[in-house]
């Protein structure tokens, strides 16, 4: 227990330090921008209240009137609202709440995979290192302004509840797992779902593997997950209405858009300090995880392929074969893709005309065909690997090839079809899922496992030296640094715009329009959403995953504001007041519309100015 306690401490101290400034003033300033955050500060105040009122008509939010379900839209974000709710009892400061939340996402993802890795190898250092590369990886500071992505701590503290009941068959266990599982969903859908794929992976593989495990034991699992799974389709049924009502889906191009490619594992992202000066929009664990992690999963055994002398020949032209292959992938990746030139001379085109990727695949697969010695030696190499050590590197491996999206691509250029393909167009809700590349977040709980694993080999052979693990330890801080990040200012209480508060004394319940629409523009939409916190009034504006009808039509009409078709539609729909930001219109933009106002008296008529915002009525028909 006392270990226990100075691993959270030195988990929230480094989350301090790797995400410094944020700490400073929490309750004004915001971490990453004024988009996604600021709607996850909406959500975060709307789950609030709806707690308090019982949950009455939770979905139906008040962004994208006169639509219902809007909630739907993207993340609902219960489970970090649940999690934060003491601090709104407290503070009632949604900014505050949110950088709450924000720093425990960093200190519970490490202190999770901490207390994960040390049921498994009961290794103090080598269980901080996992937890500093699960929590700390590089790819995740790409993702300060998505605090829901971040929100990944109750995946391994779920796993660790798996491994324990599957080990001890103790009720209270499962029931644990099924607590994180289910806040996980809550917090994250992206992450719930794909916890999903890998809880049933985890299931499947020790119950095939473990010959221990009794099959009453498997199926009380397996039933377990069947009825919570129910639960949360009949719970998040209102996505599903969505989707039918607009035909909200994600097409193919998207998942594919949005997914990673095999470069990027080969790449730091460009903000952090240590590697991201010469690679970008990469996912890589650095130079010391990655090392950690092999050896991890060696076993400690030689691959002896005992080839004839008569093979000789042939051997050597395949590793040539595969050497260039290898050369030819580096040099992409150093140079972004672009063709090789020697001397001024295309030697070879791009990526999509030398195919490095499949013939390198190609090559490995005609070896293991023909060469009995080296599958023999293959498979010996894989039955000596640790049965947990192999289950972690099954779930890196394969989150890896979803993490490519439906095909997999090297540098824009498609190579084979990859296993996601069959996820998105067979199983409900992968439709749904726009980046696909956050699956990312389970290659890294791999790879900090065997990491673990790895500096227990070391540990073991060099002698555990606690001034070792703090190096290595160290090391992966200074290699993953990314601070300082960047924050923002967000306007509280007094300090919003006069209109807001304006709106907020006004006790009867209408809707409202903001002009101009800002659907090019999400930072202006989300602002208005963080606004509208503070007198909670139905508006046509928002900010989500997907926009309706009636939103994009007004917002194709942006430049026609103020015209019959546009008031028509504001009066048909029941909007009471139409609030203009005019320093948001361009140049002389405003003063023209103010003079077209005047045209429109028997349809809008001016109320009240607070500083650049300008509130009219529309008049009823």
């Amino acid at each position: 227990m006392k270990k226990n306690i100075i691993a959270l401490l030195i988990f929230a101290v480094v989350t301090l330090i790797m995400t410094y400034p944020a700490a400073l003033n929490m309750k004004k300033h915001i971490p990453g921008d004024l988009g996604d955050p600021l709607y996850v500060t909406w959500a975060l105040s709307w789950n609030t209240d709806k707690i308090y009122d019982g949950f009455k008509d939770y979905w139906d939010a008040n962004i994208f009137y006169p639509n219902k379900l809007t909630l739907a839209y993207s993340e609902n974000v219960l489970g970090i609202a649940l999690a934060g709710l003491p601090v709104m009892l407290l503070t009632n400061n949604v900014v505050l709440s949110y950088n709450i939340m924000f720093l425990l996402a960093f200190i519970l993802s490490g202190f999770g995979v901490y207390l994960l890795t040390k049921h498994l190898t009961g290794s103090f250092w080598g269980s901080i290192i996992a937890g500093i590369i699960f929590s700390f990886a590089p790819y995740r500071f790409g993702y300060l302004g998505q605090l829901p992505v971040l929100t990944a701590q109750w995946v391994p503290f779920g796993f660790l509840y798996l491994h324990k009941y599957f080990k001890g068959f103790k009720s209270k266990h499962l029931v644990l797992f099924v607590f994180f599982f289910i806040i996980q969903w809550l917090s994250c859908l992206y992450n719930g779902i794909f916890m999903t794929v890998f809880v049933v992976l985890f299931m499947l593989y020790y119950g095939i593997r473990n010959g221990s495990i009794k099959i009453k034991y498997l199926l009380m699992a397996s039933m377990t997950l069947l009825f919570v799974l129910i639960f949360l389709i009949i719970f998040m049924h209102p996505y599903s209405e969505v989707k039918k009502q607009y035909g909200f889906k994600r097409s193919a191009y998207e998942a594919e858009y949005y997914s990673l490619h095999v470069e990027s594992y080969l790449a730091l992202p460009q903000l952090n300090k240590m590697h991201g000066i010469w690679t970008k929009g990469g996912v890589s664990a650095g130079f010391v995880g990655l090392l950690l992690a092999i050896i991890g999963f060696w076993p400690g055994i030689k691959l002896n392929t005992y080839f004839n002398n008569r093979y000789k020949l042939l051997r050597r032209f395949w590793c040539a074969l595969f050497y260039l292959n290898i050369a030819i992938i580096a040099w992409y990746v150093i140079n972004g893709g672009q063709p090789i030139n020697i001397f001024g001379k295309n030697m070879l085109g791009n990526p999509g005309k030398t195919n490095p990727v499949s013939c390198l695949l190609a090559l490995i697969f005609i070896r293991l065909c023909f060469d009995k010695n080296l599958r023999q030696s293959v498979y010996c190499f894989i039955k000596s690997i640790n049965l947990n050590e192999k289950f972690y590197f099954i779930t890196a491996v394969t989150a890896i090839l979803l993490s490519f999206g439906p095909t997999i691509q090297f540098f824009n250029e498609s190579s084979i079809k990859g296993p996601y393909a069959i996820l998105y167009n067979y199983i409900p809700g992968f439709d749904g899922i726009r980046v696909v590349l956050r699956i990312q977040m389970f290659v890294f709980l791999g790879l900090s496992v065997l990491a673990a694993y790895g500096y227990e080999k070391l540990s073991k052979k060099w002698g555990k030296k606690d001034i070792f693990g703090a190096l290595l330890a160290v090391l992966i801080l200074i290699e993953y640094s990314s601070f300082p990040i960047s924050v923002c200012a967000v306007k509280t209480d007094k300090d919003i715009p006069a209109v807001y508060n304006w709106l907020g004394s006004q006790k009867e319940d209408f809707a409202i329009i903001e002009v101009p629409l800002k659907f090019s523009d999400p930072f202006g939409e989300s602002l208005r959403m963080y606004y509208s916190t503070y007198h909670r009034k139905k508006m046509i504006n928002g900010y989500s995953g997907y926009f309706p009808p009636v939103y994009m039509r007004l917002a194709g009409l942006n430049d026609a504001f103020p015209s019959n078709e546009y008031l028509d539609i504001l009066r048909k729909e029941g909007v009471k007041y139409v609030v203009i930001n005019s320093d948001k219109y361009p140049g002389t933009a405003w003063a023209k519309i103010r003079e077209s106002l005047n045209k429109y008296r028997g349809k809008i008529i001016f109320v009240q100015q607070f500083d650049s915002d300008f509130v009219y009525q529309i008049q009823k028909g």
